[in-house]
């Protein structure tokens, strides 16, 4: 219980710290609306092979490298870029300039 109450410490003071550079930056901060993410080692007993969680859309594992966020992004991007190749290539089908458009505006922002 000790250890979590000095978690518990620890993130109040991360949080006038955060506060106070908002204050200093002038970036506007509401109160009611704020979440702590703790990462941290121990050891599991169930699901000893999950080395990464989900949240907000990204996948951050323990190292915080985001391999595994990357490996999935480029997945889904091949993917759509593999759905889009019906629409036609050089020699027949949609225009380069519409391909570019496709790329920069879909397959370009899943990978991202």
């Amino acid at each position: 219980m000790a250890r979590g109450i000095k978690m518990d410490e620890m993130l109040d003071e991360a949080d006038k710290i955060v506060n106070r550079i908002a204050a200093e930056n002038h970036l506007p901060l509401e109160d009611s609306k704020h979440e702590r993410l703790v990462l941290q080692k121990k050891k599991r007993k169930k699901n000893k092979d999950v080395k990464w969680v989900k949240w907000l859309g990204i996948i951050m594992d323990e190292s915080l490298t985001f391999k595994e966020h990357w490996k999935v992004r480029i997945k889904k991007a091949r993917a759509m870029l593999t759905q889009f190749n019906g629409l036609g290539n050089s020699q027949w089908g949609i225009s380069s300039t519409r391909w570019r458009q496709i790329y920069t505006g879909m397959i370009r922002a899943i990978a991202l």
